[in-house]
């Protein structure tokens, strides 16, 4: 049975070789279990502190995606019922209703034609748990806060990394646009619109101890030009980490994981990694990067894995 948690969190603290030490945030989450977010409960102030473990930033370029590790933890402004044409660029706490009252609460952003090009918003997730995690499914709300008369699209898009460098599109399941208005105003109630991202996977396995970084881009979704700008924001995320369908331990050095018609398994760098059918055909074969490592095989039913010296059976 899944288990359910809301803003289950740690902080980590990394000494430094320097006088004094750094605090690191994260969410922690292991397989089976969900973590939600509405931010609620970052109040309704404009420079109101995000949960532990999130950041955000805003570039001066379109479509850009920063670090969780130079982000700010907290937003600058506030926006809600009736935002106006003039509006500043940044950073943002909506409120659906009343921006300094309302307690459903959003963030998100909104461009000018100068500034905050790209606004992003960033969770970072550690596996705390002693089972892989070999995906993520995953679902929010994309809320319009104002029109914009920019005729190109705007839109949230989730981005994903390993080492919190490099960023990669989530995919097109996880890109949420809306198209250009004929007016640039607020709506009497807001949010005016909201598109979800429901249950959807994110197929990247998560070792036990490692992170993995989610971000939320906002920007114009072509061109460059982001005067006229709509307001975006994100809420009600939820992330289930999903387990394995089967595991078991070859060494206390390796595992093998059978799920959805893949093998993924943990090893020793370097090592060499075979799958045959029960006949002795190999299907599949692999070197071991030190983390997980996802082998696609076609077979179903029984398939013997092999890492290094040591044999297993699989049921797939």
């Amino acid at each position: 049975m899944k288990k359910i948690f809301t803003q289950k969190m740690t902080i980590l603290f990394a000494s430094v070789l320097f006088s004094g030490a750094t605090a690191f945030a994260t969410v922690d989450i292991e397989a089976n279990e969900t973590y939600t977010q509405n931010f609620d409960g970052i109040g309704t102030g404009a420079t109101a502190t995000l949960p532990t473990g999130w950041k955000a930033d805003k570039q001066t370029s379109v479509r850009k995606v920063g670090t969780y590790a130079a982000g700010v933890s907290a937003t600058e402004r506030q926006g809600g019922n009736n935002m106006s044409t003039t509006e500043s660029n940044g950073i943002y706490n909506f409120g659906a209703g009343d921006k300094a009252t309302a307690t459903d609460r959003a963030v998100g952003g909104l461009s000018s034609g100068s500034a905050s090009k790209s606004v992003n918003f960033y969770v970072k997730l550690t596996n705390n748990g002693t089972t892989p995690i070999t995906s993520f499914t995953i679902s929010y709300d994309v809320e319009k806060y104002r029109m914009g008369s920019n005729p190109e699209e705007f839109a949230i898009e989730m981005y994903y990394s390993a080492n919190d460098e490099t960023y990669t599109s989530a995919g097109t399941d996880f890109v949420t646009s809306f198209a250009g208005d004929a007016t640039t105003e607020g709506y009497e109630s807001a949010p005016g619109v909201t598109q979800s991202v429901t249950s959807k996977t994110l197929s990247q396995p998560l070792a036990v101890g490692e992170s993995i970084y989610l971000a939320w881009s906002y920007s114009v979704a072509s061109g460059t030009t982001t005067s006229n700008a709509q307001a975006l924001g994100l809420d009600n995320v939820s992330i289930t980490a999903n387990a394995a369908t089967g595991i078991a331990n070859i060494t206390n050095n390796a595992t093998v994981v059978a799920n959805n018609g893949s093998i993924v398994v943990t090893a020793t760098e370097g090592v060499e990694i075979e799958v045959y059918t029960t006949a002795g055909q190999k299907i599949a074969s692999a070197i071991a990067s030190g983390n997980q490592d996802i082998i696609a095989v076609s077979a179903k039913g029984i398939v013997i894995v092999k890492v290094g010296t040591e044999t297993i059976k699989v049921v797939l």
